[in-house]
């Protein structure tokens, strides 16, 4: 992921490559997570997905953020 998007790798596909290599799920076990398949991730991490990254980011955000969007029932929940 570094090599191919250098400085301007995103946040985003940092946290895919770390769900990639630090969890030991590899891209197979990513994919699934995501609803989409191993080379979807691949191209994704090595920035040659030619299709929608907002919607990429949604779905990486969603699976392996830590973040949490507010909910006016029951506050802040996790966006996952």
């Amino acid at each position: 992921a570094v090599t191919a998007w250098g400085d301007a790798m995103p946040q985003w596909v940092r946290l895919l490559a770390t769900a990639c290599d630090v969890r030991g799920s590899g891209q197979v076990a990513v994919g699934e997570r995501l609803g989409k398949s191993s080379g979807y991730v691949s191209r994704l991490i090595k920035n040659k997905y030619p299709g929608d990254m907002a919607e990429a980011e949604r779905l990486v955000r969603a699976a392996y953020g830590d973040e949490g969007v507010v909910c006016p029932l029951w506050g802040t929940i996790p966006l996952a």
